[in-house]
Parts: C-alpha cells; sequence; structure tokens
C-alpha cells in the first residue's frame, strides 16, 4: 500500500500545538493555516491509524529533510513532459506539494522515530538527496 499519510500516527493536542505554536514562521507552512484545521485532521487521523494494525510491515522512506519532497517531484514533473507526457509546471509543484507539506512538518519526525507498529515490524530505509542508500534500521 502507498500513501502520503500511511503510519502518521496522531499526536495528543498539547502536542500538536506545540509543534504548530513552535514553527518557524520564516520557513514552515505551518502558521498559515489556523490551528482548528490540523486539529481536525488530527482527529481524523485517529480513525486512520485503525488501518495499520493490518499491515504486517510497516517500511518507511526516511530522508534528511522533508524539502528533498520538492526537488523530487519536480524530477518527476521535468521526466514526465521530457519524455513527451504532460506534467506540472515549477509553480504548480509547488503548490501542489505545499498542501501535504504541513502534515510532512507535524507528523514526519514520529513516524521516522517510532514507526507505526510494533517494534521490530517496522524499517526505516534512510536515502539521501539524491536517493542513495544511507543506511536501513529495523525498529
Amino acid at each position: 500500500m502507498d500513501g502520503w499519510f500511511n503510519g502518521f500516527c496522531s499526536l495528543d493536542e498539547h502536542q500538536l500545538l506545540l509543534k504548530y505554536m513552535t514553527a518557524n514562521y520564516s520557513s514552515s507552512l505551518l502558521p498559515k493555516h489556523p490551528f482548528h484545521n490540523f486539529s481536525d485532521l488530527n482527529v481524523k487521523l485517529k480513525e486512520y491509524e485503525k488501518i495499520w494494525s493490518f499491515f504486517d510491515y510497516f517500511v518507511l522512506l526516511a530522508t534528511d529533510s522533508i524539502k528533498n519532497v520538492y526537488n523530487w517531484r519536480l524530477q518527476q514533473e521535468h521526466a514526465l513532459i521530457k519524455n513527451g507526457g504532460t506534467g506540472m509546471s515549477d509553480s504548480a509543484v509547488l503548490k501542489f506539494v505545499d498542501r501535504y507539506m504541513p502534515m510532512y512538518e507535524i507528523y514526519y519526525d514520529k513516524v521516522c522515530a517510532i514507526g507505526c507498529l510494533e517494534p521490530g515490524n517496522n524499517l526505516r530505509i534512510e536515502i539521501d538527496s539524491e536517493r542513495n542508500l544511507i543506511q536501513c534500521n529495523e525498529y
């Protein structure tokens, strides 16, 4: 199963508020959205957590910076266009990724640290910005 938020687990309201209030206003997308939006999504995320119990193993591709997502998506769209397909413009990619990046800002660290399954059933594959393997860890 593939998906943007697979493995993300909700935070308690205090942790969520702390992430929101301590976001770097110059580089974070969190302050551009009202807190109640994240609080509502956090409640809905609890329903998705039930799905994780159906997973036998959880594999996470982890990177040193979530900002790599922008470059990787740009590379994908450029390749689509180069090969005669249709792809998004650079500005469209930025707007598209900006829609879901706040969730990465909130939940990515937690899923990298503890996974979403029982210890030993999570595999973190760490890659660099060029997608080269750095290391693998079962956790």
